[in-house]
C-alpha cells in the first residue's frame, strides 16, 4: 500500500494498494487478452502486467479511510483466487 501525492488538481487524497498475483511471468498476448477479460468483468480493481510480474491494483480515497482495512481485506480475497487461473495461462506459452 502506498499513499499517492496530495495535488489539488487530483482532488481527494489517494491510497493505492498493491497484490502481486504472480512474479517471473513471460508477457504473450494470450496473457494480455485474459487480463483484458478480467478487468471488463471486475469492478474497483485493475490487473495489469508490471514488468515481470502480474499484480492487482486498487485506488482509495480519504473517504474510505474509516472502512480501509475492510476494503483491503475484501480486494485481497478478490484477487487471490486469480493466481492459479492466470499461471496456467502463462505457463503455457
Amino acid at each position: 500500500m502506498s499513499a499517492l501525492p496530495e495535488e489539488s488538481r487530483f482532488g481527494k487524497y489517494k491510497y493505492r494498494a498493491t497484490y502481486e498475483i504472480l512474479d517471473d511471468v513471460i508477457p504473450s498476448i494470450e496473457l494480455y487478452s485474459e487480463l483484458n477479460a478480467i478487468n471488463e468483468g471486475t469492478a474497483g480493481c485493475r490487473v495489469v502486467v508490471d514488468g515481470n510480474r502480474i499484480v492487482a491494483v486498487t485506488d482509495l480515497t480519504q473517504d474510505n479511510y474509516q472502512q480501509l482495512s475492510s476494503y483491503i481485506n475484501a480486494f485481497s480475497t478478490s484477487v487471490i483466487g486469480l493466481a492459479p487461473i492466470l499461471s496456467v495461462i502463462s505457463s503455457a506459452i
